[in-house]
């Protein structure tokens, strides 16, 4: 029997997903968490958000 764990691999699996890590300064990562929790935001989509702005403005050529 699958856990909720096979699941949710399976399905990051098919929608492209991947886990990214970052070495940051904590007082950075804990500043932007309160600023995604004022604003009402998820901080991977507010991170996705700027990577998508940022490929538009710098594309490869």
């Amino acid at each position: 029997m699958k856990t909720q764990t096979d699941y949710n691999k399976d399905y990051r699996k098919k929608a492209g997903i991947i886990s990214k890590s970052f070495t940051l300064n904590k007082a950075l990562c804990d500043d932007f968490k309160a600023a995604c929790d004022a604003a009402g935001v998820g901080q991977a989509a507010t991170i996705s958000a700027f990577m998508k702005d940022f490929i538009a403005k710098h594309p490869v050529k």
